[in-house]
């Protein structure tokens, strides 16, 4: 910073502060000469009274003479020096108080005693009111320059100059490192679809033992649909191919010159999808054994659950006594792509 300039002018003073404590009263300076006494004036108020001195030794009381009668006052002579002053006598008793005289002239006033020393300060007041700024004084000379500040933020960058001519090229540098591998591109257009390779398969089946009466003329007569064999619970989308294969052998009594004909029929649910007949004629009597086999695709109409079964059925019997549908095999295979 520069030197500081000339101090302005004082500014006006503020309001007296509170006056401070007395200070201790100096010391007392030598008694002047004693004028001529005056007359007395009057008496004035007491004053405070003084701290009591030693008491000096009791000087011989003297024999008291007889009062005479007051004369009348002369006029003052000079006041000699005051002799040193004897011991103080013992106190008389107090006489009348005579009349008061008239108050002389005053006196002309004694030197002034020595200034005793100065009292302690009191407090300080409080500080008035800040006085009108002066003029701003003449400046002083410049400083020696500061340390340099810290650097400001880079200002904006500038408009980009014209481009200047290419300069030439300059030898090839060395590889730099391999960049990371950029983002895979879009995914390319599907080929075309490949062979269908085969089919995968469920198979689903029920083997039944055993005989079950298709015929009888007290229980069950001719014309009368009797489910040999059954598998239920095949789940199938819409569509979909089930291959269906059964085998069953019938077995009849005949008496000579029996007839028999009658229908193997497939079902799914209650849709009628599949019939096979077989008649059979012959001369002689007894019990005759025909096995029968067949195979058949169906095409599921639709997405559910399904139930596929095998029925028996007897148009004509001609001198049969009785016919009955033995170890009854229905097998499923359902093909799944």
């Amino acid at each position: 910073d520069g030197a500081n300039g000339a101090p302005g002018p004082t500014g006006p003073a503020g309001p007296t502060g509170a006056t401070g404590p007395t200070g201790p009263t100096g010391a007392t300076g030598p008694t002047g000469a004693t004028g001529p006494t005056g007359a007395t004036g009057p008496t004035g108020a007491t004053g405070p009274t003084g701290s009591t001195g030693p008491t000096g030794v009791t000087g011989p009381t003297g024999a008291t003479g007889a009062t005479g009668a007051t004369g009348p006052t002369g006029s003052t002579g000079v006041t000699g020096p005051t002799g040193a002053t004897g011991p103080t006598g013992a106190t008389g008793p107090t006489g009348a108080t005579g009349p008061t005289g008239v108050t002389g002239p005053t006196g002309a006033t004694g030197p002034t005693g020595a200034t005793g020393p100065t009292g302690a300060t009191g407090p300080t007041g409080d500080t008035g009111p800040t006085g009108a700024t002066g003029p701003t004084g003449a400046t002083g000379p410049t400083g020696a320059t500061g340390p340099t500040g810290a650097t400001g933020p880079t200002g904006a960058t500038g408009p980009t100059g014209a481009t200047g001519p290419t300069g030439a090229t300059g030898p090839t540098g060395a590889t730099g490192p391999t960049g990371a591998t950029g983002p895979t591109g879009a995914t390319g257009p599907t080929g075309p679809i490949g062979p269908t390779g085969p089919a995968a398969a469920d198979l689903l089946f029920n083997n039944e033992d055993g005989a079950i009466i298709v015929f009888d003329d007290d229980t069950v007569p001719l014309n009368t649909e009797v489910t040999v064999v059954t598998v239920d619970n095949v789940s199938l989308e819409e569509a979909q191919e089930v291959k269906i294969d059964y085998a069953l052998s019938i077995e009849s009594d005949n008496i000579v010159d029996n007839n028999l004909v009658l229908e193997i029929r497939t079902y799914r649910d209650a849709t009628l999808i599949q019939t096979r007949n077989f008649t059979r004629l012959l001369s002689s009597a007894g019990t005759q054994n025909f096995p029968i086999g067949n195979t058949y695709v169906d095409i599921a109409p639709s997405t559910g659950t399904f139930e596929y079964s095998v029925v028996v059925i007897v148009t004509t019997a001609t001198n049969v006594n009785l016919v009955n549908a033995v170890n009854r095999d229905l097998n499923l295979i359902v093909f799944t792509e």
